[in-house]
């Protein structure tokens, strides 16, 4: 009893626990999502390679423009030197009084009684002061300790240091302009950066939106085709295989809607007489009518399932290449002498113009497709009419036509006739189940060929098929 409570207690936490789960999951998702979006990635790529290239850039302004401003400033003090220099030549007066007459803020100037100071301080060293006693000005270059250059001079009795403001002075000031420029070419810089990877990828996102829409089932969806670049390119493509895979559904379901009707029809005519046989009072004469009408349906039946499977073989390249040398011409004639009772029934004239072609060919497969051919144009022929059955060699291919006098083709028909369980007029071709032209369609295209037909309603129709030459 206390294992099925305690039981209980555990399902009832783990129950309150899943909502809170859950959402910490969608919250570490979103935050997942963000950092592994394709614009984070290429705004922190894109910024890096900028922010390297002005650092690197930045570093050679520093490297070319750097000495310059330090040559000037040491021009600039050593003027400054020359005049205490001259103010107290000709006028006696002393340094520490002249710089109150030239006061610069970007300049400062330190007045000593001895120069032994500046060494202890280690600003200048023993051979610099040794030249600043004998009156000689000294200019100290900037060092790792000293960042400034700087001026020492002996002016009378009292040694005289000129050196540049810390904040102030010239070099400070181009230091400062130039971390200021780097600072707001890279604020600028992300702006753009992010600003352009957003509208790129705002772009990629309707694509995804349109991927996620078609994988939901929904084939009307269209993307908008702006500009001649590579996304526009690609709403193209994507807009061509909506359209596709909504054709595609279209077909499917008429598939499987003919699928359906075409099992249907003699399943229900097989029942229907096999119920009838079963009456007692049946003749004899009645019970072989409706014997033979039971086998001729199990027949079609059997046909339609052979080239069903035989269609989806084709589609899914379950068949392999089993390609042998065959003479066509002997292939075509032993189907006519198989359809002999068909076209004797018929009083055909047959007109035959076959060259003797020897051709790598899967035999059975090509079989199927002159056969389907054929029998469809004697099936359409009118009483007492004539066929024309040609076989050519031409160049780099082989070309073969079989042309009848029946009804015709429409144009709008035209195409419709190779697609699955077409028939052009439903009403009265009672006979076939819309597999044979499309069966024919699938083998030509393995053998690499084209197969076509050229009709005018009430001219008849002639069915051309092309195979490459070997």
């Amino acid at each position: 009893m206390n294992n099925q409570t305690d039981s209980q207690q555990k399902n009832s936490q783990l129950k309150n626990s899943q909502p809170k789960n859950r959402r910490q999951t969608k919250i570490r998702n979103k935050h997942i999502k963000f950092y592994n979006s394709i614009s984070f990635k290429l705004t922190v790529i894109v910024f890096l390679s900028f922010a390297v290239t002005n650092l690197i850039s930045s570093g050679i302004l520093n490297q070319v423009e750097r000495p310059r401003v330090e040559g000037f400033m040491e021009d600039q003090l050593r003027g400054k030197l020359l005049d205490f220099e001259r103010i107290y030549n000709e006028l006696g007066i002393h340094p520490n009084e002249a710089a109150k007459y030239f006061a610069d803020p970007s300049i400062e100037v330190r007045v000593c009684s001895d120069v032994r100071e500046l060494v202890e301080e280690g600003l200048i060293s023993e051979e610099g002061a040794l030249k600043v006693d004998k009156g000689e000005a000294v200019n100290l270059p900037p060092d790792r300790d000293r960042r400034l250059p700087c001026s020492i001079g002996k002016i009378g009795n009292q040694v005289v240091v000129i050196s540049p403001h810390v904040m102030r002075n010239f070099a400070s000031q181009f230091d400062r302009y130039q971390k200021l420029f780097i600072l707001i070419t890279m604020l600028l810089g992300l702006m753009l950066v992010w600003l352009v990877i957003h509208l790129a990828v705002k772009r990629i996102k309707k694509v995804n939106q349109g991927v996620t829409e078609i994988a939901g089932g929904n084939f009307d969806i269209l993307l908008p085709e702006m500009g001649n670049d590579e996304m526009s390119e690609l709403s193209h493509n994507f807009n061509i295989m909506a359209e596709e895979l909504r054709s595609n559904e279209y077909l499917h379901k008429e598939f499987v809607s003919s699928v359906s009707h075409e099992f249907k029809t003699p399943i229900a005519s097989m029942k229907g007489y096999a119920k009838a046989l079963k009456e007692q009072t049946l003749s004899e004469e009645k019970r072989s009518q409706y014997l033979d009408i039971l086998i001729e349906e199990s027949g079609r039946l059997s046909n339609l399932a052979t080239n069903l499977l035989r269609i989806s073989e084709l589609n899914h390249v379950v068949i392999q290449k089993q390609f042998q040398t065959i003479q066509l011409d002997e292939q075509i004639r032993d189907i006519l002498i198989r359809l002999q009772n068909k076209w004797e029934e018929k009083d055909l004239n047959l007109e035959l113009e076959l060259d003797e072609i020897a051709y790598s060919c899967d035999e059975e497969l090509l079989h199927n497709v002159w056969y389907n051919l054929l029998i469809n144009a004697i099936k359409f022929s009118p009483t007492g009419g004539t066929l024309w059955i040609t076989l050519k060699q031409q160049n780099t291919h082989i070309l073969f036509r079989v042309k009848d006098e029946g009804p015709g083709i429409a144009e709008e028909d035209q195409e419709r006739i190779f697609h699955n369980f077409y028939k052009v007029d439903r009403s009265r071709n009672t006979e076939g189940n819309g597999l044979g032209l499309p069966l024919a369609l699938k083998i030509v295209q393995l053998h690499e060929g084209t197969i076509r037909v050229e009709s005018e309603p009430g001219r008849g129709a002639s069915f051309i098929v092309e195979l490459p030459g070997h």
